[in-house]
């Protein structure tokens, strides 16, 4: 039963990220437009700003510069 937990556990995590990077994936695209207009503030939830996936690491790559709001 322990094992067949850490599974499931597993599994979990992994569909959590998969569902994540996807969900950041479109979040790009749909944000990438109004930030090339100018002017636009995108506010998202924590998770989506950290990794390789996340949305700072996604706009930098594209040659964005991203800075932390205080």
């Amino acid at each position: 039963r322990t094992q067949a937990l850490r599974a499931t556990r597993i599994e979990q995590s992994e569909l959590w990220s998969n569902e994540l990077d996807r969900r950041n994936h479109a979040m790009f695209s749909a944000g990438r437009p109004l930030v090339d207009e100018g002017g636009a503030f995108i506010a998202v939830g924590a998770a989506h700003l950290i990794g390789d996936t996340g949305l700072v690491e996604q706009f930098r790559r594209a040659g964005y510069v991203v800075t932390p709001v205080r």
